[in-house]
């Protein structure tokens, strides 16, 4: 019997010459951290999946990982995902080698041993314990930067390989990769705008009258900035906060803050069942607020947070919670998080129940008085920066904000901006609430209304 003959890439898949590169810097270089800063529809993930399997057949017992920023838009634009003929992306894997196929983990384990899995850079639990050699973080300047702190041990200790693809958005995370790529002879580095890109035939991939009618339909310029001539200097499109944070930096700040020791320490925190719990330090100093410290941590119990706060040096006072932390259970206790923070003695007070939409305005009101420390508090910045309102192309219209990485730290922000003592409004920059009402209009919405409705309670009206 003659052995079955596997033909590779199927469906006549071949790289374009831009990709090239890229293609035979992964299959023919010893290089093991690439970054392509490509536009969009330049083919960057159906590239990089064809070369995963190439490597799968080469190498047995190699694990792949293609993470997306979200385990459902990982579902979406690679495990469900189609080119755009209408092939099924996982029909590239030969049905001859596939060994197994497990939709609830969008795995595919091959005959020779070798896996490929989708994973959501929001899946952390995910991302520690396994041993890939091969990893693609797909739309990564969308990605928690976490992802890649988890992944880059794992990969250091087994010598393994992570490529990088995205489009900018922003100063964020990728554009620090990016500008230390183009430094280091390990990397490979590649920028592609739609003017660096063409079909076989010469032909453009995307042209300029393309670009103009996605404007006309709708498209924000910045995004078609971001989107197609990959600049890094176009604002994040929808950022609630990007343009105070930029007033913020210029005016300076956003500096290295002392921590002042005669002062309390006040806290705001998101409580987190499955996502992150972050915790927000900060100090009253006169009319301003200080942020001081920052700190961020996925699948622990409020014990672990209470020794965190044990062990940093601070002088407490107050300690803000979200509204639902009388009824929702931490872990597998049965007492609630208000209760078993009392235990072990934080004394939490709840945050007003407001509206997302107030809560951001609160923000935005707030950070005209507020500074924020540049050496504790980098996470928290890029979170500040990242939080953003959804764009739906199909509609052209603004949806809610993102829910994603950025959005415990935002909404830790939220607690804080609507627990803070009223003199410090009374100074801030009143134009960030958009439309203008009066300063008592939006205090009373925002704050006042909550705080009024609170005293009502007095389950809600006690410290614990």
């Amino acid at each position: 019997m003659s052995p079955t003959e596997i033909t590779i890439p199927k469906f006549g898949f071949r790289p374009r010459d831009y990709q090239l590169p890229l293609w035979n810097a992964v299959l023919e270089s010893d290089k093991d951290r690439l970054l392509a800063c490509w536009h969009r529809r330049a083919g960057k993930d159906i590239l990089c999946l064809n070369m995963a399997i190439l490597e799968m057949l080469e190498n047995p017992g190699m694990l792949v990982w293609h993470v997306l920023p979200t385990a459902v838009q990982g579902r979406k634009a690679i495990w469900d995902g189609l080119t755009s003929d209408g092939i099924p992306f996982m029909d590239y894997f030969p049905k001859e080698m596939i060994d197994r196929k497990r939709e609830d983990y969008m795995q595919i384990k091959l005959s020779n041993g070798s896996i490929y899995q989708v994973i959501g850079g929001d899946q952390s639990d995910r991302l520690v314990g396994a041993n890939p050699r091969l990893v693609i973080f797909s739309e990564f300047a969308l990605m928690n930067p976490t992802a890649w702190d988890l992944v880059r041990p794992i990969l250091r200790e087994n010598r393994g390989r992570a490529i990088f693809i995205s489009t900018p958005r922003g100063y964020n995370t990728f554009y620090d990769l990016y500008q230390a790529s183009k430094e280091s002879e390990r990397w490979f580095s590649e920028k592609l705008s739609i003017t660096d890109t063409q079909r076989e035939d010469g032909t453009p991939l995307v042209t300029e009258e393309d670009v103009q009618e996605e404007i006309r339909d709708g498209m924000p310029v910045e995004l078609t900035e971001q989107e197609f001539y990959v600049s890094f200097n176009a604002p994040l499109v929808g950022a609630y906060y990007g343009k105070m944070l930029e007033e913020m930096d210029k005016e300076g700040r956003i500096c290295s803050l002392p921590w002042r020791k005669e002062l309390p320490v006040h806290t705001a925190w998101d409580l987190g069942v499955s996502d992150a719990t972050a915790i927000i330090f900060y100090q009253e100093v006169g009319d301003w607020i200080h942020l001081l410290d920052y700190h961020a941590e996925h699948g622990y119990g409020v014990d672990h947070y209470a020794k965190v706060l044990q062990d940093l040096p601070y002088l407490y006072k107050r300690h803000t919670a979200p509204h639902d932390i009388r009824v929702r259970e931490w872990g597998s206790s049965a007492l609630t998080r208000l209760e078993i923070a009392r235990k072990l003695g934080i004394k939490f007070t709840v945050a007003p129940k407001s509206s997302t939409e107030d809560g951001i305005a609160a923000v935005r009101m707030l950070l005209s008085r507020c500074k924020i420390n540049s050496d504790k508090c980098q996470d928290l910045l890029k979170a500040l920066q990242h939080y953003r309102r959804n764009f739906d192309r199909k509609t052209k219209t603004w949806g809610k904000p993102v829910h994603d990485w950025s959005s415990h730290p935002a909404d830790a922000m939220r607690y804080l901006a609507t627990t803070v003592p009223r003199r410090l409004y009374e100074k801030a920059d009143k134009s960030a609430w958009n439309p203008r009402p009066t300063f008592q209009d939006c205090f009373d919405s925002i704050v006042g209304k909550a705080r009024k409705a609170r005293s009502r309670s007095n389950r809600a009206k006690r410290w614990i």
